[in-house]
C-alpha cells in the first residue's frame, strides 16, 4: 500500500497586506519529516514562496491519479478567510475569487483523489486506546449508521466501545455520562448536545470533522463553523489548533 503526502506552510506572504506568521512552516516541516521517516513513500512540502495557489492545484491533480489502494494525508498550515478560502503565498486580499482557493473547490479537488484518507479514524482509536474519548462528526445521519456499524464491527472485539447520537436518538445518556470510547454524531445532534450539555467538551481528548469543506455550504456551513467555533479552532486568519482532525 502506497503512501503519498502533501504538506503546506506558510509563513510569509507575498501580499504586504497579509500578515505574517510564526510557525506555520514549521508544522508543516515537521509533519512531512515525521511521515516521510514512518511510511516513505512520496511526499510533498511547500513552504512560504513554494506554496502558490498555483503549485498547490497542481499537486493536488497529481494526487488525482494515485493507486485506489494509496493512503494519502493532506496537512495545510497558514491563514484562512472570514469567506471561506485558503490563503496561498500569492493570494491577493483584494481578489479572492481569483487567487484564493474556496473550500468547496478544495472538496471538489479532494473528491477526485482516489487514495484512502483514514487520518480521522486513526485519530479516533488512538484516542480509545489512550483512553481519551474521541467524537466523530459526520453530516448525515446514513453516514454515522454505516461507521457505526464499520466501527462496532472492527473496532468493537478490542473493546473499544462505539455509540451513535442522532436526532432519531431517544437516549444520549451514555454520551452525557462519558459510558464510550468513540461517540458518533450529527452536526445539528453535536451542536445541540454541547449548547445543553458544555460538560461533554470537557470530557473529550480530540474531534474528528468529517467533510469539514461543507463549512462552505449555505445550508449548513454555519453549524458546521459554530462546532469549530466551540473548539477555538476557526478563528479567521489564523491556524488550526491541533484539538481537532478535519477530513
Amino acid at each position: 500500500m502506497a503512501f503519498k503526502g502533501l504538506f503546506i506552510g506558510i509563513d510569509r506572504y507575498d501580499s504586504p497586506e497579509i500578515n505574517w506568521l510564526s510557525c506555520a512552516n514549521r508544522d508543516a516541516t515537521a509533519l512531512h519529516a515525521l511521515f516521510t521517516d514512518t511510511l516513505g513513500g512520496e511526499t510533498m512540502l511547500l513552504t512560504d514562496e513554494q506554496a502558490t495557489v498555483a503549485a498547490i492545484r497542481e499537486r493536488f491533480e497529481q494526487l488525482a491519479a494515485c493507486d485506489p489502494d494509496a493512503v494519502v494525508v493532506i496537512a495545510f498550515s497558514g491563514h484562512g478567510t472570514e469567506t471561506h478560502e485558503l490563503v496561498g503565498h500569492d493570494t491577493d486580499p483584494y481578489d479572492l475569487a481569483r487567487t484564493a482557493i474556496p473550500l468547496p473547490t478544495l472538496g471538489e479537488w479532494c473528491a477526485r483523489i482516489p487514495g484512502k484518507t483514514m487520518l480521522g479514524e486513526l485519530a479516533a482509536v488512538r484516542g480509545a486506546l489512550d483512553r481519551r474519548r474521541t467524537l466523530f462528526l459526520l453530516p448525515l445521519k446514513a453516514l454515522v449508521s454505516d461507521k457505526l456499524r464499520q466501527f462496532q464491527r472492527v473496532y468493537g472485539p478490542f473493546g473499544i466501545r462505539t455509540i451513535e447520537a442522532t436526532g432519531e436518538t431517544d437516549d444520549i445518556s451514555p454520551l452525557l455520562r462519558g459510558r464510550y470510547d468513540i461517540a458518533l454524531l450529527t452536526y445539528e445532534k453535536f451542536s445541540a448536545i454541547a449548547l445543553t450539555n458544555p460538560h461533554v467538551l470537557e470530557q473529550v481528548g480530540t474531534i474528528v470533522i468529517d467533510e469539514v469543506q461543507m463549512t462552505a455550504d449555505e445550508s449548513r456551513g454555519a453549524n458546521l463553523e459554530f462546532i469549530l467555533t466551540l473548539r477555538g479552532s476557526c478563528t479567521p486568519l489564523r491556524q488550526s489548533a491541533p484539538p481537532v482532525v478535519g477530513r
